[in-house]
């Protein structure tokens, strides 16, 4: 259930962009290396379905969390036009919640989607195979 005073339910609600951040789903080091791994899933807050998985994640330094693809069939993409860019917005199939954007500088030549850690949650892998 949505908690209505959350800091998901405002990215919901009112598309609120904010500057990226780790928050507490993956420790990085200062100089982006990544230091601790975790088998976990990243969910959407607002329903439980899979987003993101940590084997897609790399480190951008971006200040954003980032991964190179989302689970098949989870995310859908619309075009944004706001603040005078052209950018692709990425949204929840499940809930339309927005996620973040996705853009083709990513490692090796793939996409880079830049994700609001707000709006996710994250599960043990084991959890989501049970």
């Amino acid at each position: 259930t949505l908690d209505r005073s959350s800091a998901a339910s405002d990215v919901y609600k009112r598309q609120i962009f904010k500057r990226g951040f780790p928050g507490n789903l993956v420790a990085e080091s200062l100089d982006g290396i990544k230091i601790t791994v975790l088998d976990i899933i990243f969910i959407d807050k607002l329903c439980g379905e899979p987003l993101f998985d940590t084997n897609d994640r790399f480190v951008s330094r971006s200040g954003w969390l980032s991964f190179t693809k989302p689970v098949d069939g989870s995310v859908y993409e619309l075009p944004d036009n706001s603040y005078g860019m052209q950018r692709t917005e990425i949204r929840s199939v499940s809930t339309d919640i927005h996620l973040g954007h996705v853009f083709d500088d990513g490692p090796n030549g793939m996409p880079r989607y830049c994700i609001n850690a707000t709006v996710l949650e994250f599960v043990d892998r084991q959890s989501i195979n049970s």
